[in-house]
């Protein structure tokens, strides 16, 4: 057999993207679901393979290419794993899907932008709003840390000349063995850096109230107006490499 083109692999990836597609509904069989996603998790392995061999061959059109559909494939994965949860009535990890599944799509936008990603992030957009309840408050952590290293170059990031959150072919610069993280205050934000850092439940009255639920979780002797619990930092590794 000749050796596969890059136009053959990106036909593979269409197919794929529309195959998978038709399980990213709240409806579809728990079981099918499970199966689309161990299939995704399977080609994003293959595509993968396929981005590090035109890394090595300094062929960085490619590599930034593959990297656009890991970045799409893991923006669907994401995506599919938000009705696991959901079916388990974990919905935080459903929540943190979702901001996974929008992450993975931003950075995909980087290198291309057509109709199927407008269409996945309407998608994504529709969930959030049909899904969740609506949040007008995050959590927002200052804290201090050393600058890092680069994680293309692996030198200290004021050293090398590359710019954070750009891709270089076919890797996304990010600041890597970031050390001696020291929290200096939380605040609430409209817009905070990472989405994930939520209230999970807060205090009315003597109850405390789970904020996906709206239910009564606790009991409190106390009044509880004013006290509210939640994740002030996300230390969530997305798949980048």
């Amino acid at each position: 057999m000749p050796p596969l083109t890059f136009k053959d692999i990106h036909i593979q990836f269409c197919k794929k993207i529309d195959e998978l597609q038709i399980y990213n509904n709240f409806t579809v069989s728990l079981s099918f679901k499970k199966l689309a996603i161990e299939d995704c998790i399977y080609f994003i392995k293959y595509i993968k393979n396929m981005k590090y061999q035109a890394i090595k061959r300094s062929h960085s059109y490619e590599a930034d290419q593959l990297f656009h559909m890991q970045c799409l494939l893991n923006s669907l994965l994401s995506s599919l794993k938000i009705w696991i949860f959901l079916e388990e009535k974990d919905y935080k990890k459903a929540w943190d899907s979702l901001i996974d599944a929008q992450e993975y799509l931003i950075v995909a936008k980087k290198i291309n932008h057509y109709d199927g990603l407008i269409n996945l992030e309407k998608h994504l957009e529709s969930i959030e709003k049909s899904i969740f309840p609506q949040r007008k408050i995050y959590l927002s952590a200052a804290f201090t840390s050393s600058i890092g290293y680069c994680s293309i170059c692996n030198r200290e990031f004021f050293e090398c000349d590359h710019v954070e959150n750009n891709i270089y072919c076919g890797q996304l610069c990010l600041r890597i063995k970031v050390e001696n993280i020291k929290a200096n205050h939380v605040a609430l934000v409209e817009n905070p850096a990472d989405r994930r850092c939520i209230v999970t439940s807060y205090g009315k009255d003597k109850s405390v109230i789970d904020s996906f639920t709206l239910e009564n979780i606790e009991d409190k002797d106390e009044v509880q107006d004013g006290i509210f619990h939640g994740y002030v930092l996300s230390f969530k590794k997305l798949d980048w490499h």
